[in-house]
């Protein structure tokens, strides 16, 4: 990547995040987690419809009405049972790229040495790297990101584990898809929260569509992804929250434990979206 092209992926007005603490939140509502269910994610992907699943419910598909009702009574029955609890923990950070690296610096907290995080780059194409959407230490300008971690994963598990035993293998599975299908829906909730707090907020007319296909400034990048591919990253996302508090551990192989759980790293740079990279860039 040139200079020119380069530069033109340095943020230009860069927000300031209105505090650099950590914020742990051990209840999140789930009337706002609700709004960012993704139905078509939950259905097509998780589920296996393989039909357009608004049409189904048009024409009163009587099957899919059916998996809906059975669906939407263990949702209630596991937020009315204490089976579902969401919890989360974040922080902003003064940040500064340097070459394919993302430098996180010292924000007050004792516990909190700087860390680098290091992401591979396209070979063609735009040649991309996600340091490219952070201001360089070259510049002398601050940047500032975001860090979160959020789980939904404890009660499920229990419940899914208690429904098995008990031969109810569907719901047990319908249980373990609502556990994922939520901790990604708290992610997006979370993530939203965050840009209304760092400053700028969504459009009034963000519809859930938009939010889903990530139209909104910045994005988020979860360890294991094409951008993000490490895995190991998630010891330094660790070490800067301490997710811990909130029943988040990992395993020797850097996975989350629950599993229905989601890390990131969220950039404000409103040029940073989603890339792909060669299947041999991914380890």
């Amino acid at each position: 990547m040139n200079e020119a092209a380069e530069k033109s992926l340095y943020p230009g007005e860069i927000p300031i995040p209105p505090d650099f603490e950590r914020h742990v939140t051990a209840d999140y509502s789930f009337g706002a987690l609700r709004r960012h269910i993704n139905r078509r994610t939950l259905y097509n992907l998780h589920l296996g419809i393989t039909q357009n699943i608004d049409e189904l419910q048009a024409r009163g598909d009587k099957a899919f009405l059916a998996l809906t009702a059975r669906v939407e009574n263990l949702l209630s029955d596991a937020v009315a049972n204490g089976v579902f609890k969401a919890s989360c923990i974040y922080r902003f950070c003064p940040a500064q790229s340097d070459g394919d690296s993302i430098i996180v610096y010292n924000s007050g907290d004792k516990m909190f040495e700087p860390r680098t995080f290091s992401f591979p780059r396209q070979p063609d194409g735009e040649k991309l790297c996600l340091a490219d959407f952070v201001a360089p230490a070259s510049c002398g300008r601050m940047d500032y990101v975001a860090l979160f971690a959020c789980t939904c994963g404890g009660g499920f598990a229990k419940e899914a584990a208690r429904l098995r035993e008990k031969g109810k293998l569907a719901d047990s599975h319908i249980i373990n898809v609502l556990a994922v299908t939520c901790a990604e829906a708290l992610a997006e909730s979370l993530h939203c929260d965050l840009r209304l707090e760092w400053g700028f907020p969504d459009d009034p007319g963000t519809s859930a569509g938009d939010k889903f296909a990530g139209r909104y400034r910045g994005k988020r990048y979860s360890p294991g992804y094409p951008a993000f591919p490490s895995l190991g990253a998630q010891r330094d996302i660790f070490a800067l929250l301490r997710p811990e508090d909130i029943g988040l551990a990992l395993t020797e192989n850097f996975m989350m434990e629950p599993e229905a759980s989601v890390s990131a790293l969220a950039l404000h740079n409103p040029k940073a979206k989603l890339f792909a990279m060669p299947r041999e860039e991914i380890k």
